[in-house]
Order: C-alpha cells, then structure tokens, then sequence
C-alpha cells in the first residue's frame, strides 16, 4: 500500500508526520488545515466548520464524520 501524503505548501509531507508537525512552523491556513486532520486521524465525530458566508454572514454549523464521509462519496461519484 502506498504512503499518503499531504501536501503542505511546499512541503509534501507524509501523514504520520501531521501528528507531530510544529504549529509555529507552518501559516495560519495551514494550521487549520492541520487541526482538522489531527482531530480526523483521532477519530473525532462531530466537527464545527464554518459556513462560507455567500448567501449572509457566516455561521458555524456542526458537521459530523458520517456526513463529512457521505459528502465525499457524492463528489468522486
């Protein structure tokens, strides 16, 4: 099985090294990016994402990893 990895920047960095990676090392973006993939990885189920504000002001919403997974499967279908 092949290794995954991340693309990080410039970096491409492997997916065991998400949980280890330096915060201070990496942009605000990237940070976020890198919270939601550590939580994931840690099996959490419901996560708070924010809206994207298009039709009014943003809000945040909880989402939970069934229909984060779901969402996923409809996009590559």
């Amino acid at each position: 099985q092949p290794s995954v990895t991340i693309q990080l920047g410039d970096d491409q960095l492997p997916l065991s090294a998400i949980a280890t990676l330096n915060p201070t090392a990496i942009t605000t973006t990237q940070r976020a990016v890198v919270a939601f993939i550590q939580e994931w990885l840690a099996g959490t189920n419901v996560f708070t994402v924010t809206t994207s504000g298009s039709t009014g002001i943003p809000k945040s919403i909880q989402v939970t990893r069934q229909q984060m997974e779901a969402s996923a499967r409809a996009t590559a279908e």
